[in-house]
């Protein structure tokens, strides 16, 4: 796609081009999104470094991938026609800067897990793996969703994933409260709830950053 990019001098080709090079390499950050925060709460909650190392390769692959991405849709958006660069510069921006912000609270969840389930230290307790298991199953739904919006073109039903997103972030909240109150009242172990408390609060983030790429995938692909 980007080699028939930089080949054609036909303005409306180029901005087809264009979309549909977004639509591949947004699809793709939030496909192997999905499948690294499914191994990073697998490795985190079943001990298994494993899981966590292998998630940490892909991250780290997907990062230096990205970049290389952005670098080549800069210049395909000096392609297109200039008025329609205008229009959407700001949703390719949002889109580029919320596809590094989700590689990011992915790599910011992974390290502190790693250093936990490496070092040996005591086990998340079960309590919590039943709290966050709703969680993540319908973070992973989340993520699926937009996958398909995006990679369809088809957002008709993008709203009701960005209010169903703003839900589960407000339920993460709650857990969050809760667990800071637990904090407070109980003499627990400060370093396994200061984990747990990050893995919510990264994966709230990451809810966040999805539902700004739908929003910007949407008014970017949008005539």
């Amino acid at each position: 796609i980007f080699r028939n990019l930089v080949r054609s001098h036909d303005k409306a080709e180029c901005y087809e081009l264009l979309t549909q090079h977004i639509r591949q390499t947004q699809s793709e950050l939030i496909m192997l999104s999905k499948q690294s925060f499914t191994e990073i709460t697998y490795g985190l909650f079943n001990d298994n470094i494993k899981s966590l190392r292998h998630a940490a390769d892909v991250i780290s692959q997907e990062k230096d991938k990205w970049k290389r991405y952005r670098r080549k849709e800069i210049i395909g958006m000096r392609k297109i026609d200039y008025l329609l660069a205008v229009e959407k510069n700001t949703w390719f921006h949002l889109g580029c800067n919320s596809c590094s912000q989700m590689i990011y609270c992915l790599k910011r969840m992974l390290e502190p897990c790693m250093e936990h389930v490496d070092n040996n230290f005591n086990p998340m307790p079960r309590a919590y793996a039943e709290q966050f298991s709703p969680i993540c199953r319908d973070t992973e739904q989340m993520l699926q969703r937009v996958y398909d919006l995006i990679t369809t073109g088809d957002f008709s039903h993008a709203d009701e994933v960005l209010v169903n997103g703003n839900a589960l972030k407000s339920r993460i909240s709650q857990i969050r409260h809760d667990i800071q109150d637990q904090l407070q009242r109980e003499n627990s172990n400060i370093k396994v709830i200061l984990l747990y408390l990050n893995s919510l609060q990264e994966t709230q983030e990451l809810i966040s950053a999805s539902r700004n790429l739908l929003r910007a995938s949407r008014r970017f692909q949008q005539p």
